[in-house]
């Protein structure tokens, strides 16, 4: 059994005057993108998932999407 350990990709920077709080951050485009690549690196080693696990945080839920893609 292999175990992959994945940090959440580049996310939205803390608002102005907390105009929303942590759990919510998104990720950036770049963070998508830059995900992206990461997956398909991924992929090419033969990196395969059973099973994806994370954090209900948006910026770990979308990272996984990612990834799962």
């Amino acid at each position: 059994m292999d175990l992959y350990i994945i940090r959440h990709a580049i996310a939205e920077s803390l608002g102005k005057e907390n105009e929303f709080s942590d759990d919510r951050r998104a990720l950036t485009e770049e963070g998508r993108d830059r995900m992206r690549e990461i997956a398909k690196g991924l992929h090419r080693l033969g990196a395969e998932f059973d099973l994806i696990l994370t954090s209900p945080l948006v910026r770990a839920v979308e990272t996984a999407q990612v990834v799962a893609a």
